[in-house]
């Protein structure tokens, strides 16, 4: 479509296209040239609210394989743009429909027909496009206002409720950027995508003939930094991604647990680093996903109580719980252990740490006595005679 001697023309029927809302090619090689147009095309269909011709649709399948050979960066660039719709697993879904699925995240592709056990309502594969979908829920209650819509009006009301006070830092941390391209909030996408990726290869049924998925979250998290890499990811997103998938069911065990002990929650933040939020997140989105919806309200309120303490800890009590100066240093534990430097001194001093950020110590005298006994062990206790 052009303008030509003052008079629009159009060669390819462009307007028609746009007033039935058609996506169509414009040349019968227009795919098989450029492979990537068959990611955009998933894009503009999505974005621009297009139905996709079946001529185009079957020239997209048949181009599907040649994605492998197009650049990781271009393939990143244009997967990410799909994360960050409105309607990411509607995405994948026409990824998956289109044939192009296999090509750009063959790991979520393995899920296909991988039952799980209750509580799970959903197989494998749609219950990762469920988190995926819970995963832009979460994200919308944190834009200003947190608008919602329909049958899940009271979850997320309920989300606001507990979450509201940290609502503008949560919204400054997703809305960050690694990148000027990628928004942390498609990263996040990208973590519930591939949460469960681990469950299509440790699936296994006990000998009571229960289905398991043991250590499904450390190979998923492995799965997801491999194809994070591939997809020429930063260091910094990857180890994000990999920190956030291996840590995912955390909030989940800590919630058992009312409240949260100050131990834990310094080990929590201890062990998630800059993941930490997003391995909450995470957690609110793998619940919703777990079960139709709505989620059950008294499960819902049990996470969102838990990542409410977490979210405490982190954001008003970060001095306190979770970086607490130490009232002892290594020359002090040498001195009064008459030890030389080694990691034992880095091990005692993390303990006093921890020791600490848990209230259990208050004082220099207390943090040297407690180093004391744990460089020499606990008492023996008495011994079985063997006489």
């Amino acid at each position: 479509m052009g303008l030509a001697d003052g008079a629009w023309r159009d060669p390819l029927g462009g307007a028609a296209d746009l007033r039935d809302r058609r996506l169509r090619l414009c040349s019968p090689e227009a795919i098989r040239d450029d492979p990537i147009r068959a990611l955009r095309a998933v894009r503009f269909s999505l974005d621009l609210g297009l139905r996709i011709d079946p001529e185009a649709a079957r020239a997209l399948r048949a181009a599907a394989g040649g994605l492998g050979s197009a650049s990781a960066e271009r393939v990143r660039d244009e997967v990410f743009r799909l994360l960050a719709l409105e309607a990411p697993a509607s995405a994948v879904r026409l990824l998956d429909e289109l044939a192009c699925l296999q090509a750009v995240f063959p790991e979520v592709d393995a899920l296909h027909g991988i039952e799980q056990p209750a509580p799970h309502a959903y197989d494998a594969w749609n219950h990762t496009l469920a988190v995926v979908d819970g995963m832009r829920t979460v994200l919308r209650c944190l834009a200003p206002g947190g608008e919602s819509d329909g049958a899940g009006d009271l979850v997320l009301a309920e989300a606001r409720l507990h979450l509201g006070a940290y609502a503008p830092a949560l919204r400054a941390h997703v809305q960050g950027a690694h990148t000027e391209a990628r928004p942390h909030s498609s990263l996040l996408v990208f973590d519930a995508l591939y949460h469960d990726a681990g469950k299509a290869v440790t699936r296994l049924v006990d000998g009571r003939g229960a289905v398991r998925f043991l250590g499904h979250e450390a190979v998923s998290a492995e799965l997801a930094v491999e194809r994070a890499r591939s997809l020429r990811l930063t260091g910094e997103e990857v180890e994000r991604i990999g920190t956030a998938i291996a840590q995912h069911m955390r909030p989940g065990q800590l919630e058992k647990a009312q409240p949260i002990s100050r131990r834990s929650l310094y080990r929590y933040f201890r062990d998630c680093g800059a993941a930490g939020i997003d391995v909450l997140l995470l957690s609110l989105a793998d619940l919703l996903g777990k079960s139709t919806p709505p989620v059950a309200p008294e499960r819902w309120r049990m996470r969102l109580t838990a990542v409410r303490q977490l979210l405490e800890s982190y954001f008003d009590h970060p001095a306190e719980h979770l970086h607490p100066a130490l009232l002892v240093d290594g020359d002090d534990l040498m001195s009064r252990l008459q030890l030389g430097p080694g990691p034992e001194i880095g091990r005692l001093l993390e303990a006093l740490r921890e020791a600490q950020a848990a209230g259990e110590i208050s004082t220099r005298e207390q943090a040297l006595d407690l180093a004391a006994a744990l460089h020499h062990g606990p008492p023996e206790g008495p011994r079985l005679r063997m006489d």
